[in-house]
């Protein structure tokens, strides 16, 4: 949800947001990769760099508009496997593991 419309992803395509120990973080969009770090100062803050992304052709609009919500991120809940990003919008990750 980002301003109070819901954002279906028509594509199908799995996107996979990379949180690292080192405060990186990453993500493979349907064709760009998008680099960034964060920082969390705070309980359940969350700070997010502006986000850098290759600028190959041709995301789609669910995948620009993925990186909008995560990188205007400033709080996080942690419920079982599920990462809730939110600010403006609010987005659920599930956790995979590799």
């Amino acid at each position: 949800m980002y301003k109070g419309k819901v954002y279906d992803n028509k594509t199908n395509n799995t996107y996979i947001l990379n949180f690292k120990d080192d405060k990186k973080v990453s993500i493979k969009l349907d064709v760009n990769t998008c680099v960034s770090e964060y920082t969390t100062s705070c309980d359940n803050c969350i700070n997010i760099s502006p986000i850098k992304c290759t600028e190959a052709c041709c995301d789609s609009d669910f995948a620009i508009k993925l990186i909008e919500v995560i990188g205007e991120s400033k709080k996080y809940d942690i419920n079982s496997d599920i990462l809730t990003l939110r600010n403006t919008g609010e987005i659920k990750l599930k956790r995979v593991f590799d």
